[in-house]
């Protein structure tokens, strides 16, 4: 299970099966914001058969093993093709792959399976510690651990990719300013691992911030906070409902006003998910519009944006049940992450 690198947080997600000669049947599941993907599948000789489950709001593609060709699956007992929601885009390598929408399928493929010859992976490096903000000043040591003891850990502190000319962890090191550590393990005959990376954000108490505003109602939709009186004020440094917000359980809207700093002009993606309703305005404008009394939902719009200072404003509100607000954004030079608190600013710098 796997998203797809262009529709990040699992609104596409990748399946594809691999069989080994050790394995019969695999049972596995994640949580996305969407909702729980799962899938399971088992094998005999001459069958191989795949229950999926899609949340509301996404799709998939998938790889189903066969002998010869699409002909030879059936999804519910009955051939492929008929269905919308089951699209046949090609066959690949001993695979038929599909792109499906969301629900739950029962498909099986009459056909031999021919175990894939693979290498095992690397044992994932862990960081630690992991993902934490902290005070400009501070420092903190970082460690990189390992199960597997005779694999080399390779790691960079800019964002990018290790490969095994990257520097070699050999002991914890030292930071003291805003950096992404990603970190991947290499060991002879295996596959490398997965990379793994953490990110530390070191903050300006004194300027950097967010102003967040809420306000109490039973809401349907976003409403026009400029006519409503918030019941409480104040600062935070994360876009999300973090400890620094005080707020109820439920039935309330919140807006975050603050300054975003961009250090490369270019196209900026930014994305909200939520439960319920958000917005996300850039200098005034409506850049993502995700409204409504839903359940966890990620959408996104573009903006072209010059270096420099731009307006930042998210509203959301809380309508019964569950909440949750996440605020991340993507670029040609950004990864997609959350948007980080040092570059959050009270007010408009020079």
């Amino acid at each position: 299970i796997k998203a797809y690198p262009e529709n990040p947080a699992f609104k596409h997600i990748i399946m594809k099966p691999s069989i080994t000669n050790d394995l019969t049947y695999v049972n596995a599941s994640y949580t996305s914001v969407y909702g729980m993907i799962k899938s399971s599948w088992k094998r005999s000789d001459d069958k191989f058969t795949w229950n999926i489950e899609i949340p509301a709001n996404t799709s998939a593609t998938i790889y189903i093993p066969v002998l010869k060709d699409k002909k030879e699956i059936k999804e519910s007992g009955k051939k492929v093709g008929s269905e919308k929601e089951v699209n046949f885009i090609k066959m690949e390598n001993g695979k038929a792959v599909f792109n499906i929408e969301s629900g739950s399928y029962s498909f099986t493929s009459d056909a031999v399976i021919q175990p894939e010859k693979t290498k095992g992976y690397t044992s994932t490096p862990f960081i630690t510690p992991k993902n934490i903000d902290l005070k400009k000043g501070d420092k903190i040591n970082i460690d990189i651990l390992c199960g597997d003891k005779n694999a080399v850990i390779h790691y960079t502190l800019d964002g990018s990719k290790p490969d095994e000319s990257s520097s070699v962890f050999t002991k914890p090191f030292e930071i003291n300013s805003s950096t992404t550590v990603k970190a991947q393990a290499f060991k002879e005959g295996n596959n490398p691992s997965v990379p793994t990376v953490a990110i530390y954000d070191f903050i300006d108490i004194t300027k950097n911030g967010i102003q967040w505003e809420m306000y109490r109602g039973d809401f349907q939709n976003i409403p026009d906070f400029n006519k409503l009186k918030p019941k409480m004020t104040g600062y935070t440094h994360q876009l999300n409902l973090n400890d620094d917000i005080i707020s109820p359980i439920r039935f309330f809207g919140l807006r975050f006003k603050s300054h975003i700093k961009i250090d490369k002009p270019g196209l900026y993606k930014f994305y909200t998910s939520s439960n319920d309703g958000s917005k996300l305005y850039i200098n005034g404008n409506l850049i993502v519009d995700n409204d409504g009394l839903h359940g966890p939902v990620q959408k996104s719009g573009e903006i072209q944006l010059a270096k420099g200072m731009h307006e930042i404003q998210v509203d959301y509100f809380q309508g019964g049940g569950s909440k949750v607000l996440m605020v991340y954004y993507s670029s040609k030079d950004v990864e997609y992450r959350p948007i980080p608190g040092s570059i959050l600013f009270k007010e408009k710098q020079l």
